[in-house]
């Protein structure tokens, strides 16, 4: 049980790192305008991600 949840801790913020370099690659690419519409949602996204209890 415990090495699940570790495991799953593991899998989750991989996940986040994952999709943090995925975002620093689109902020080279696509400029600063388009940071601005999307930070609340990167926000709430790496927030539900790395937050919400594990289910």
């Amino acid at each position: 049980h415990n090495f699940y949840q570790s495991s799953l801790a593991a899998d989750k913020s991989l996940k986040v790192l994952n999709y943090i370099d995925e975002f620093k690659l689109k902020i080279r690419s696509e400029g600063c305008s388009v940071i601005k519409s999307n930070i609340a949602s990167s926000v709430a996204y790496l927030y539900d991600v790395v937050f919400r209890p594990y289910s």
